[in-house]
């Protein structure tokens, strides 16, 4: 058979890649020999069949399913069978081959084709894997243990997802095979593409999803904050010859931004430049520095922070155009934070060098860290619906070891853990051979340190450990970060930490010398021996001290150490312990490990978990001598077996970023060491050295069996015990119980084994490395697609501990009537209440818990996850301090809820923080003072449970619900074929709010209504149809608060009073049941200040006549009425263009029914005689609501499983000439379906000359407080506009209807195309209560936008000028709006020469001036702007007459 026969026969869906005949394959088995049998089938690899079968390839319109089988070729075959594919020329290997699961073994489209369809797959299936149809294929079963994946690792892009949503998506993937490159779709709209497979540690093409495989979500669009720190070292020389600056520049951002282009990456990014800066006392006292309120002091030594701002959440397609902007920045950095200007004494300037630039060991890490943080915290405000993962990347020239203060340590390390952000450490020098990364910090003794109530209880879990040991060493196992110091306590000790949350890469740019574990690597780095030339060898020298000349002493001496090492580092032979074989590799290997380490030398499981990281010291309860029983060389060479670099070698003298040397040693003049060259003297005058007495020091530290990390300082308390003498064979020193011998010192321990209740925030991302990293290598997944937190975590608290944690308890049932999900509706209570229990899982995922899994380390309640949630077993979740346990109780149908917060013994204060920001696009350094707070732990769980159940629906503003604001901006010109319909000609303003109203019918299609609330109204004969809720108005609304005209219109009811009408009834009887005084609908409206009298609505006039006429049903039969009605002369089109159209179009009554009055204005002056003059009444405040709140659901076509609904706020009250606003906030919904819902309705505003933009929240002057590198460029005018004064010299008088103060400013920012956006609350009067359905912060300033959307802008009080910001939540979305929106810093730029330019600006005002129309009311009128008691039209007056007969309309909302 050719190949034109072949497919002629076959079905167009399937296509044949090679034109020659199928290979001949066995024939198949009679169908007789298909079995559907459903028994189990355990098959053994030795027993696994193969086949070999002829494969097709399909497409999408044959076959949506990835794999279809004849089972009549695979005679046996089961459901959930898993097959491997692979040519028949190759060899079996899981690792590469395609492995499917058998899901269906319906014949019913199988066998049509001529020949018979065997084995088929799908087209993207058979790219991936090379497979061409037609060919023959071997099919083998495979048990599922050996593909069952591990790991499985998903990226994104250009979407928001929650990590409720990862949740749903991985449970959903379970039992299914994945392969890579394979793109997921759930719910019809989140999108995932497969990027790894891990099987037992090994990448792989496919896997088979189980219950324990671990997801890993990559995000390709994320938000990060870059940090550079700009440190001494930057501008000094690698080992390599390198500036470091230029490293970073042509290297690592090279590198990076080069990667983030082959990704394709969408990241907002913002760079900033950080250094501290320390000052000497003269330096401040003689330039007058202690005013400057960024000055702080540490350490007894004064210093400012300096933040500079490079690149501001920008995105862009090729990031290799900032790297011009960064090196110029760079080169200019440190002068513009050392140069200060100094008058002379003859009034002239000049320039002085002030202050010195930190080493980075002792720069401002973490203050950078927390005011990146502080933004992130409320990232649930402004939702940006295309970024997912929050990120933090520190390039720095040291080596990963920095001094902090111990308050903020413990802080910083609480809000990162509460966050889920990930931080990478990025450093430009080479690895030092201590551990990384690693923090120093002081703390009081812990023999001092005050003990918690709970901790010496006999009923602690862990007073049968150290039950034999003494207090001290229950003490030494506390952490200082769990306590406060006593502030009259002067005796602070050293301590050490490896923070977890902190993820270290090396960066090197020379790759020719592959890293070996087993080489050892000098790194002591001698920064100005290196600099030397050659004839400063000659005159420089080391003071090095001479040793004893005492032979036999030092003989003595040597032969002590040579035999602890020879006992220390013995050569292990094969009948020794496997244990010590196992940690003397681990010692070889351990800078390949990719999780941080654990130096434990003491035991320090202690019940205060909760650590962010290790923290250790030297044991010397493990092993004490006698300083007096020690050679003077002996002990000088033991007080440095843990030297660390000195804070003062680093202020005065080179750096030595990759040596650690402790600061107890700040003035030792005796310095060992050893070399291979003659010693050169190093003459320096300012350092002074001392040492430091020490009654016990520690030469062999322990770790104990189940440590994972331990403290380590040099002075410590006497122990109550007797110190052990000094022996001349070291293997004879007596170690205390419960402890190993260590193999390694501090500076380069082993791998410990986890110990339980510690190392929380290590194992937070834990399940993010499917493998171990080596730490000599940059993690460049990590910096060009940042991970999120994992959704699972194996380690649980010991919340057991008695004492230890606040436990409180309640119980949550289902809510019959309210709890609707998109499932059946008559499913049983159980189901509900695993829909519930599903639920408050998911909404505890979203606010950054992780689900306890099953680990080596179990509580002693665990139970294994299964399929089904609904089990007698607990749901743990935890996150930090806080740990949830879900039980359901089926003997109630409820879910049990037990919240256990942990005790602390600290004040949660936040702390103060002053330093120096340069925002971009700002002229220099800003003053900035922020708070760094802890986390909020009063989250009202409870109530989040009720609106889960449907008890409660209303979103307060303490939860952390997500909130995103929205403009609808009118566009400057409406293209023509937008501004005719049919045979009529519509003018733009006609055609905006047209589609204000479509906008409104969008919102109440979209309103959530429960099943039983469908039924009702299905069950009624005849809907009420109505117009959306809409006041629109052309006058300020500060003056429409006043008069309110027509605010809450008369509903269409059916007065009992009034009698039924019909299309028959007359015109003069229609017409009085018009004017009614209690239903009717003429009233004297107004538009543009301009009066209409006996007016009546299109729309409402059709509400109108559906509710009182008998023979009208539809809105068309009303319009083809109200039509038919203005043929027989009832009323006319105000300016007579239009026909009765169903819309907000002005019909008066023609005279002949209703004669007008002669008036010029709209209210009338009504003379007041004495006697009608009463004593005046307080009255309360008008409260008028400018927005409405309504429920909507955003998953009309039931994609999802689940109730998919958000609270829509939106404008209830619309200035024709201004934007619409509305806000959607949400809790438990998948927010891809709102992005969807959104761009429906961005379309449809296009359609109407309406532009829909993204916006704040907030205000634009409080950008700073959101996020301190940022804050509004502030605008002076260099000439200020005319006064009223000076205009009413002129002549001019302007109307009082308008804001007179600001109406320069306003003509000016108009003419740059701005649009109000919010009206500053200062503008309505004081008798009126504004009420909106949402929390609004008050806005200090009247706001506009530019109608391209990219910028708003701020006028201030008179004489002050303006704040401009750009609108970064609608410039960083999607990059297709750069192609027709302008530059937002180019039109600042414009906007700020303007203002600086005195012709132009005086032109311009003079332009202003003259286009004023004197505004001359009539003699008979009387204008009373801000009197609401004088005003006959009163607020009282228009809601009177709706309180008969229930006309009034409920309280309403707006979004601002």
């Amino acid at each position: 058979m050719d190949a034109d026969s072949s497919n002629a026969t076959t079905s167009n869906a399937l296509y044949s890649i090679q034109n020659k005949p199928p290979t001949p394959i066995p024939t198949p088995p009679p169908p007789s020999s298909y079995s559907s049998s459903n028994t189990t089938n355990t098959i053994t690899i030795k027993s696994l069949r193969y086949k070999m079968l002829n494969l097709w390839v399909h497409n999408e319109i044959f076959s949506k399913q990835d794999f279809i089988l004849n089972p009549d070729f695979f005679p046996g075959i089961k459901l959930g069978q898993l097959l491997e594919i692979y040519p028949s020329n190759e060899e079996s290997d899981v690792a590469k081959h395609l492995i499917v699961k058998v899901d269906s073994l319906d014949k019913e489209n199988i066998g049509k084709e001529k020949p018979i369809l065997q084995i088929s797959v799908s087209s993207n299936i058979a790219n991936i894997f090379k497979f061409k149809t037609r060919t023959n294929v071997l099919v083998r079963e495979v048990d599922a243990e050996l593909v069952a994946a591990d790991y499985i690792e998903f990226t994104f892009k250009d979407q928001y997802i929650g990590r409720s949503d990862m949740w749903r998506l991985s449970r959903n993937l379970i039992d299914t095979c994945v392969y890579t490159k394979q793109k997921i779709i759930f719910a019809g709209c989140i999108r995932a593409q497969v990027k790894k497979i891990f099987v037992k540690g090994e990448q792989v093409s496919c896997g088979y999803v189980t219950e324990n495989t671990k997801p890993i979500f990559r995000s390709e669009s994320a938000k990060l904050f870059i940090f550079v720190q700009m440190s001494r070292e930057m501008w000094e020389f690698d080992e390599d010859g390198e500036l470091y600056y230029e490293k970073a520049i042509d290297g690592f951002f090279t590198e990076l931004f080069q990667r983030w282009k082959d990704l394709g990456t969408n990241h907002v990014v913002s760079i900033v430049l950080f250094s501290r800066v320390y000052y000497e006392n003269e330096e401040v006292i003689d330039n007058k520095l202690v005013n400057d309120d960024s000055l702080g002091q540490i350490r007894r030594k004064w210093y400012k922070d300096f933040y500079k701002v490079i690149v501001d959440w920008e995105t862009r397609t090729d990031w290799n155009s900032a790297l011009k902007q960064l090196k110029e920045e760079l080169t200019q950095y440190q002068l513009n934070i050392l140069l200060r200007d100094k008058k002379g004494q003859n009034g002239e300037s000049y320039k002085i060098l002030l202050g010195k630039n930190s080493y980075a060991f002792e720069g401002n890490i973490l203050e950078a860290i927390n005011l990146a943080l502080n933004p992130f915290d409320r990232h649930y405000v402004d939702r940006d619906l295309l970024r997912t993962g929050l990120s933090i990347i520190i390039v720095t020239p040291g080596c990963c070891r920095f001094e902090v203060d111990k308050k903020l340590l413990r802080l910083t390390a609480e809000r990162m853990i509460d966050n889920g952000i990930g931080l990478d450490l990025v450093c430009l020098s080479r690895i030092p051979l201590h551990t990384v990364p690693l923090f120093k910090f002081t703390s009081q003794e812990l023999s001092k340190a005050p003990l918690p109530d709970w901790w010496n209880k006999n009923t602690s879990r862990f007073g049968s450990k150290f039950s034999s040991q003494s207090k001290d060493s229950k003490i030494e196992l506390r952490d200082p970060l769990d306590y406060d110091d006593d502030p009259n306590d002067d005796s602070n000790h050293n301590y050490y930490k490896t923070p977890d949350w902190i993820d270290c890469n090396f960066y090197s740019r020379h790759q020719d010398k592959p890293f070996k574990p087993d080489k050892f690597i000098t790194r002591c780095k001698m920064y100005e021996i290196q600099m030397m030339g050659i004839m400063e060898h000659e005159i420089s020298c080391i003071i090095i001290p001479f040793l004893n000349d005492d032979s036999q002493s030092s003989s003595s001496v040597n032969n002590e150490f040579d035999n602890y090492d020879d006992n220390v580092f013995v050569t292990f032979k094969q009948n020794e312990s496997p244990l010590r074989q196992q940690k003397s590799q681990d010692s070889l290997n351990h800078l390949n490990d990719s999780s941080p380490p654990s130096f434990c030398l003491q035991n320090s499981d202690s019940p205060i978990s909760q650590r962010q990281g290790n923290i250790f010291k030297p044991r010397l309860t493990d092993l004490l001598v006698e300083e007096n029983s020690l050679h003077p060389t002996i002990m000088n060479r033991i007080s440095r077996s843990y030297s660390q670099t000195s804070h003062d070698s680093y202020q005065d003298g080179p750096s030595k970023s990759n040596e650690l040397t402790d600061d107890d040693d700040e003035n030792v003049e005796n310095v060992v060491t050893s070399s291979t060259v003659d010693p050169i003297k190093i003459k320096s005058s300012n350092r002074n050295h001392h040492q430091q007495q020490r009654n016990y020091v520690s030469l062999s530290p322990k770790r104990d069996s189940y440590t994972e990390g331990s403290y380590f300082f040099k002075n410590l308390p006497r122990p109550n015990y007797h110190p052990i003498p000094l022996s001349s064979n070291p293997s004879l020193i007596h170690h205390p119980p419960n402890y190993r011998t260590p193999l390694v010192n501090p500076w380069n321990p082993s791998k410990s084994n986890h110990r339980y209740g510690m190392s929380t925030h290590l194992r937070r991302w834990r399940h993010v490395f499917p493998r171990p990293l080596s730490i000599n290598s940059i993690k460049w997944p990590a910096l060009c697609t940042p991970a999120c937190l994992p959704l699972t975590t194996d380690y649980l608290s010991p919340i057991d501990e008695p004492g230890a944690y606040d436990e409180y308890t309640y119980t949550i049932s289902v809510e019959p009537e309210n709890f609707i999900m998109n499932k059946e509706h008559d499913i049983t209570e159980e189901s509900k209440t695993e829909i519930l229990l599903k639920e408050m899982i998911s909404q505890r995922l979203a606010q950054g818990y992780q689900l306890v899994i099953p680990s080596e380390i179990k509580s002693p309640n665990w139970e294994d996850n299964s399929l089904t949630l609904l089990a007698s077993k607990p749901y743990y979740l935890s996150m930090g301090r806080h740990v949830h346990k879900l039980t359901y109780d089926p003997s109630g149908q409820v879910v049990e809820v037990k919240r256990y917060v942990r005790k602390i013994q600290y004040e949660p204060k936040p702390i103060p923080y002053n330093c120096a920001v340069w925002p971009k696009c700002q002229e220099t350094y800003e003053l900035r003072t922020v708070d760094f707070t802890y986390p909020h732990i009063d989250y009202k769980w409870n109530y989040v449970d009720q609106l889960i159940c449907g008890y409660q629906v209303d979103l307060y503003e303490h939860l952390k619900f997500w909130r995103t604001r929205f403009i609808l901006i009118p566009v400057e010109n409406i293209p023509d074929n937008l501004l005719k319909h049919g045979n009529e000609l519509f003018e733009e303003e006609e055609v905006r709010l047209n589609g204000i109203y479509k906008f409104l019918e969008l919102f109440d299609k979209s309103l959530w209504v429960s099943p039983h609330e469908i039924t009702e109204v299905n069950c009624n004969k005849k809907k009420e149809y109505s117009s959306p809720h809409l006041k629109p108005t052309t006058d300020d609304l500060s003056i429409f608060v006043i008069a309110p005209e027509g605010l809450y219109p008369r509903r269409s009811s059916v007065h009992p009073v009034d009698e039924k009408l019909t299309k028959d009834s007359r015109l003069e009887k229609i017409y009085q049941a018009m004017k009614n005084n209690t239903t009717g609908i003429i009233k004297d409206r107004q538009w543009h200040f301009r009066p209409y009298q006996n007016a009546i609505i299109g729309n409402e006039f059709v509400d109108w006549l559906i509710a009182r006429f008998h023979d009208i049903e539809t809105r068309t039969d009303a319009v083809a009425f109200g039509n038919e009605l203005l043929d027989r002369g009832l009323y006319e089109h105000c300016q007579k263009r239009h026909r009765f159209l169903d819309g907000y179009f002005f019909y008066q009554i023609k005279e002949e029914f209703a004669p007008r009055k002669a008036t010029k204005r709209w209210f009338k002056k009504v003379p007041k005689k004495d006697s009608d003059k009463i004593e005046e009444k307080p009255t309360k405040p008008m409260k008028i609501e400018f927005t409405k709140a309504i429920h909507i659901d955003i998953d009309p076509n039931k994609k999802s499983d689940r109730r998919e609904t958000a609270t829509l706020h939106y404008d209830v009250i619309y200035n024709v000439d201004t934007c619409y606003h509305f806000q959607l906030n949400w809790l438990g919904c998948t927010a891809r379906l709102i992005e969807e819902l959104l761009q429906q309705w961005s379309r449809n505003a296009d359609k109407y000359g309406l532009k829909l933009v993204e916006a704040p929240v907030e205000q634009a002057m409080s950008l700073t407080d959101n996020n301190p590198f940022q804050s509004p460029t502030s605008i002076k005018l260099s000439v200020l506009p005319p006064s009223l004064e000076e205009l009413e010299k002129l002549g001019k008088k302007l109307n009082p209807e308008i804001n007179q103060n600001l109406y320069f400013e306003i003509e000016l920012v108009k003419h740059f195309k701005f649009i109000l956006d919010v009206e500053a609350d200062d503008r309505f009067p004081k008798e009126v209560d504004i009420i909106y359905s949402y929390h609004k912060t008050p806005y200090k300033y009247s706001q506009y936008i530019h109608r391209s959307g990219v910028a708003f802008i701020q006028i201030c009080n008179p004489g002050e000028g303006f704040l401009w910001v750009n609108n970064r939540a609608y410039t960083t979305h999607a990059v297709s709006n750069k192609n027709y929106s302008p530059n937002p810093d180019q039109l600042l730029k414009e906007f700020q020469n303007f203002c600086n330019d005195e012709a132009v600006l005086k032109k311009f005002w003079k332009d202003v001036t003259n286009s004023i129309e004197d505004f001359k009311p009539p003699d008979d009128d009387v204008i009373q702007p801000y009197n609401i008691n004088t005003e006959q039209h009163s607020f009282d007056n228009i809601t009177e007459g709706n309180n008969d007969g229930g006309e009034g309309e409920p309280p309403l909302t707006i979004l601002k």
